[in-house]
């Protein structure tokens, strides 16, 4: 086979080795050879049974000589063959040691004899040079072939070892010996006799490509005379499979020998260093380690992540990290903690990028052999998606406990103004009676107007409550905002101050809305006059209309956006001259009694939100292009206008009737007292209960005579509407009138047996009368 080396030398006659009593435990092929036998014959057999016994005396006194003194021992002894026969050779005798100095084995290698042969053991130095100090430690012994040496032993047992893949080839190239583990990394039996260039494996270079044989580490160390070290190459073995190898070679000064050749087997570490290099390339984080300058030693990752800018992570290798990612003292804290032997985890806004995004890092620290922390390890993520969701999480928390608190509010604002209505009603409804006896002249008079002139204020108080929590009582028309800001300026141009303005923008042919018209106006009032007093004694409060079309998940606005579907809006415009609204603020505006400077004093804005909210738009607002605030209140529109409310009528409208009898029930006892006063004097005869129980009861002793039953809708143990439907089932036909202080759409509403009319809350004396002789007639 054609070598790819130059030169060829004869090997050694053979070497064996033996255990301190003597025993063989390896033989070379060229001892087995020189004893004409097989490893079977003499492996386990003492050496003395392979030598003439008139020599055995020889043998012996060399092996306490070798024991006491440590040294190679030199002697001529006639080996017996397997035929009978005996040879004379030289025998060399060295021990090896361990590594505590114990002798462990003898290695006796065969020579030809010299001329002069020794009879006798012979001691001499085992290595050289030889120490002039008897009783010095010896020196580790040379390569095979040196003056003296015995060192055929130790190759063996080097060979013997599993920790390395080893073989040694003559001065051609040609293996000559191959260790166990070399052969099953090579894939071989035993390879001896193959040139390292043979065909029966194909070798690659680290990159894949094929290595010419005068490239192998090996040629290289025998043609440059001087060691390889750590190179990797790939290698196809004879059964195919691929392996990765780190190759180190080194030349043998010896005639006999080429190179020593160690392979170590970094298949695995190979694999696993290409899986998790595809694991970097195929994930979008980005993980590195930082020294104590804050520089990249090692970045890996980040595909197609944003912060690379186009590049690969290990572009940024050996830059400073702040180069990259700014000087934040944030980020050096971090790395001044991870140093100090902290696992840091932080999140920080990388504004560099167009959006900005934003990034999760964490820090570990990274010892040394010596225990030191020499560098930081660090994953840095995009969680700019996991931040937004979080954010959208706490809006939607936020918007809820606004919700349930402005639902909590609305509920108190809804049951006070109920409870105030009822109030309310006995205080009118007595005023009023108490007037109708006293004469136009009286001093009374005068008082009971006052008190009835309260009265209407308090329910005017008590409409703003039941706005706010979206109670009130809406009377549907149809309505022209631009009618309706004409009167508010008409109204309000009285009170204006003398530098203040109030301008009417009005877009032409506006469409009608649907909705009260009363509402609405007090709700434009209450806005417009908040708008005059932020903008001070010179202030410009401009109103203006328009159509639009209003999408809540897109718009800048602030306010009850929640509350909208996308739509078509009659928007009314409130703009002031004001210092505007702090933004740390501008989510409260709307609550009641909240005071933030000027705004929100009272129920104002949060009676206008309620109307609004009512007719299904909202108030929403924004600063105004050159300071100030804009109000927006949407009004939507709608294909056809709502049924018109039914006319409340008047004394006169209804046929006069006669004498009857009314079942009034109501559980406060002012209201039922001045209820049951009001329908005395309009000539009906009452009967009260306290509440819907009683009510039954009173009915089925007097259901002859009752012609009309007046229920209040909330009393205890019955109410009104279950009493309702309780006396339905009794007489279908019986009249029964149903009043709250609720709006009457929410009561009427309400599924269930339908009265034949309602009564809303304060009590008024002809409105009661007309809704009472409306329904009897």
């Amino acid at each position: 086979m054609t070598s790819v080396f130059a030169g060829n030398q004869p090997p050694s006659e053979g070497c064996l080795l033996t255990d301190i009593e003597g025993r063989i435990t390896s033989v070379s092929p060229d001892a087995l050879a020189l004893f004409d036998r097989s490893a079977g014959d003499m492996v386990g057999r003492f050496i003395a049974d392979f030598v003439p016994r008139e020599q055995l005396s020889r043998l012996g006194d060399a092996y306490r000589a070798l024991i006491e003194t440590g040294r190679s021992v030199r002697c001529t002894l006639a080996l017996a063959g397997q035929s009978g026969g005996a040879s004379e050779t030289e025998a060399r005798l060295f021990v090896i040691q361990d590594a505590g100095g114990r002798p462990r084995a003898i290695s006796i290698t065969f020579a030809p004899p010299p001329s002069a042969a020794h009879g006798d053991p012979t001691i001499e130095p085992a290595w050289s040079p030889p120490s002039t100090d008897p009783d010095a430690e010896p020196a580790p012994p040379p390569l095979p072939g040196s003056a003296g040496s015995g060192a055929e032993a130790l190759v063996q047992a080097l060979m013997e070892t599993r920790a390395l893949g080893l073989s040694v080839t003559d001065p051609d190239g040609m293996l000559l010996r191959v260790n166990a583990l070399a052969a099953e990394i090579m894939g071989i039996d035993t390879g001896i006799g193959s040139s390292i260039g043979s065909d029966e494996w194909t070798v690659a270079g680290a990159d894949g490509t094929p290595l010419d044989p005068a490239q192998y580490p090996a040629a290289i160390a025998l043609r440059e005379g001087r060691a390889v070290t750590g190179h990797e190459i790939r290698i196809q073995r004879p059964d195919g499979e691929w392996r990765w190898l780190s190759v180190n070679s080194a030349p043998v000064d010896h005639p006999d020998y080429g190179v020593i050749i160690a392979y170590t087997d970094v298949t695995e570490s190979k694999e696993s260093e290409a899986r998790l290099k595809a694991t970097f390339e195929s994930i979008s984080d980005l993980v590195f380690s930082l020294d104590r300058e804050g520089r990249y030693g090692v970045l890996e990752g980040g595909a197609g992540s944003p912060f690379l800018d186009g590049k690969v992570a290990s572009d940024f290798s050996g830059s400073l990290r702040s180069e990259g990612i700014g000087d934040d003292p944030a980020h050096q804290e971090a790395l001044d903690r991870a140093f100090a032997g902290e696992h840091v985890v932080y999140e920080w806004r990388f504004d560099r990028l167009d959006p900005p995004r934003w990034v999760q890092t964490s820090l570990s620290p990274m010892n040394d052999a010596s225990g030191e922390i020499n560098h930081v390890v660090g994953v840095t993520r995009d969680v700019t998606d996991r931040v937004s969701l979080e954010e959208a999480r706490l809006e939607m928390q936020r918007r809820s406990v606004e919700a349930q608190k402005a639902e909590s509010l609305a509920v108190l604002a809804g049951g006070v103004a109920h409870d105030f209505n009822n109030l309310l009603s006995g205080v009118m409804l007595n005023a009023e009676l108490a007037r109708r006896d006293v004469g136009p002249a009286d001093r009374a008079r005068e008082l009971l107007d006052d008190i009835v002139a309260a009265a209407e204020r308090a329910t005017e108080l008590s409409r703003q409550m039941l706005a706010y929590s979206g109670r009130g009582a809406i009377h549907r028309s149809r309505v022209q905002p631009n009618e309706v800001l004409r009167a508010l300026r008409s109204a309000l141009a009285p009170s204006l101050a003398a530098g203040q303005s109030l301008d009417l923008e009005l877009a032409d042919r506006l469409p009608e809305v649907e909705g009260d018209q009363s509402q609405i106006w007090q709700a434009l009032y209450n806005v417009t006059s908040n708008a005059l007093e932020a903008g001070g004694d010179r202030g410009r409060v401009t109103l203006t209309t328009s159509v639009v079309d209003f999408d809540p998940a897109t718009t800048p606005l602030a306010g009850a956006t929640d509350h909208l579907d996308a739509g078509r809006f009659v928007d009314i415009v409130v703009s002031d001259e004001g210092p505007g609204i702090d933004p740390e603020i501008r989510d409260r505006v709307f609550e009641p009694f909240f005071n933030g400077g000027f705004r929100g004093r009272g129920l104002g804005l949060s009676a206008a939100q309620g109307a609004m909210l009512a007719h299904g738009g909202a108030i929403l607002h924004e600063p105004g292009p050159e300071g100030g605030t804009r109000f927006h209140l949407l009004v939507p529109l709608t294909e056809a206008a709502a049924p018109a409310a039914a006319a409340e009528g008047g004394p006169g409208d209804a046929p006069a009737v006669q004498r009857r009898t009314i079942l009034f029930a109501d559980d406060e006892h002012i209201v039922r007292r001045a209820g049951a006063r009001l329908l005395h004097a309009l000539d009906f005869d009452v009967i009260e209960a306290e509440d819907g129980e009683r009510a039954l009861e009173l009915w089925e002793e007097h259901r002859e005579a009752i012609d009309l039953v007046i229920l209040d809708v909330t009393m205890p143990r019955l109410g009104g509407r279950e009493t309702l439907a309780r006396l339905r089932e009794r007489a279908p036909d019986l009249r029964v009138l149903l009043t709250s202080g609720y709006d009457a759409a929410d009561v009427l509403g309400t599924p269930g047996a339908t009265p034949d009319g309602f009564i809303e809350k304060p009590f008024r004396l002809e409105h009661v009368r007309a809704q009472v002789e409306a329904v009897i007639a």
